[in-house]
């Protein structure tokens, strides 16, 4: 796969174009972070991909405030330091598959 272990970040990533693209980069093999606003819909994407056997994490953030998007981005580089594991940090999900 093209993007085999490397990592994303999709903005607007619950909707629309952005979904379309954080999908597309999963299937291409990348793991993914997805911000967007709407953390219900943000799950839904999170779902869609999971079975893609990519890492997911997902924040709720407010790109309009620079403080929000420093931290989403420092939280959504936790998640994937281990290839094998899932965290969880507060308002946000990381899932992970490995194939045995």
């Amino acid at each position: 796969m093209l993007l085999e272990n490397k990592c994303a970040i999709v903005t607007g990533a619950s909707r629309g174009i952005g979904k379309a693209i954080a999908v597309s980069l999963a299937r291409a093999g990348a793991n993914v972070a997805l911000f967007a606003t709407d953390e219900g819909k943000l799950k839904a994407v999170a779902d869609e991909i999971a079975p893609l056997g990519r890492k997911v994490f997902l924040r709720s953030v407010d790109l309009r405030k620079t403080e929000a998007v420093k931290e989403a981005i420092e939280a959504a580089g936790s998640p994937w330091a281990a290839s094998t594991s899932s965290s969880t940090t507060p308002g946000s999900r990381a899932t992970s598959s490995s194939s045995a």
